[in-house]
């Protein structure tokens, strides 16, 4: 995953998920990044990840209860993590 720095026109790469993922959510809460769900290659995940841009760390958090991949996520209240799953599209890989 890269980050882009407006203030100096570049991207930068940074440290890696404990998952390679696509097809996954993000959602930014309480100034957090939240990489939900997914498709590692092999099967639909239901982990996720939080970044913190201050540490450089990605963090494993609870999990969803289901396997979910193309996740559409929302972010309703600013200082509780609050996730609405609006679509989902299950792959059939």
């Amino acid at each position: 995953m890269e980050r882009y720095d407006p203030t100096i026109d570049q991207w930068a790469m940074l440290t890696s998920m404990s998952t390679g993922r696509e097809g996954a959510g993000l959602v930014v809460a309480n100034d957090m990044l939240y990489c939900i769900g997914g498709y590692d290659g092999l099967n639909l995940l239901n982990s996720a990840e939080r970044y913190d841009p201050i540490s450089g760390q990605w963090t494993l958090v609870a999990s969803m209860s289901t396997r979910r991949s193309g996740i559409l996520c929302l972010c309703l209240v600013l200082w509780c993590i609050m996730t609405v799953i609006l679509y989902i599209t299950v792959n059939s890989r």
